[in-house]
């Protein structure tokens, strides 16, 4: 279930679990700090979703309002009782926001079924309106966006006139752990996407990657 925080709270929870202030950690250090981690994150989960759209005819398919997104599979025609068998085509993305066919046209007046990943949002972060992330991914990406925010503080504070050496060791140790941590996330995510990769190969057809056939 998805999280109802904000960009704002999750700021918060950033400077609370590096045990820092304001001053150490701006609102807009740690919104940067927050954006690069989500995008880290995206590029290795996302939103799994699903769209019907109404077909032109000709080979290919529009799908330029799902953007931006990775596209999976396509079922066309699609229909939406339950009795009905896929029927999955073959596409490939010939440009952003453009599917084409391989084997047959999509004719017109039909409906195609695309299923696609979507990239996580948290709201008010780049003007998103909702968080469609999980409470476990809001941990995830506080953990690379701590990593961030330690990385720029070490290297900011290293710069001042008397930097206290020690100092200095203890902020690189805290970036240290926390990208560890983070990149410990990532990891699992690209476990999960081979054991998925495997079994749709052993038990369907159906497009993995920009090459959706």
């Amino acid at each position: 279930m998805a999280s109802a925080l904000t960009l704002a709270e999750v700021i918060g929870q950033t400077r609370a679990a590096l045990n820092g202030d304001s001053t150490a950690y701006s609102d807009g250090l740690l919104t940067q700090c927050l954006r690069d981690a989500l995008r880290e994150l995206n590029a290795v989960t996302g939103v799994k979703r699903s769209a019907t759209i109404e077909t032109a005819g000709g080979y290919e398919l529009d799908v330029s309002g799902l953007l931006p997104a990775t596209f999976h599979r396509v079922w066309f025609p699609y229909v939406a009782e339950n009795d009905h068998t896929p029927i999955w085509v073959k596409v490939e993305e010939i440009e952003t926001g453009r599917l084409r066919a391989r084997d047959a046209a999509f004719s017109a007046g039909y409906v195609a079924r695309v299923w696609y990943t979507a990239p996580h949002t948290l709201r008010d972060l780049d003007g998103a309106t909702v968080t469609t992330l999980e409470e476990a991914q809001i941990g995830e990406m506080l953990a690379g966006a701590c990593a961030n925010a330690a990385w720029a503080r070490t290297q900011s504070y290293a710069a001042t006139v008397n930097a206290n050496p020690q100092v200095t060791t203890t902020l690189r140790g805290l970036y240290g752990r926390k990208r560890e941590e983070f990149e410990a996330r990532l990891r699992r995510y690209s476990v999960m996407a081979r054991q998925v990769r495997v079994r749709r190969l052993n038990n369907e057809p159906g497009p993995l990657s920009r090459d959706l056939g």
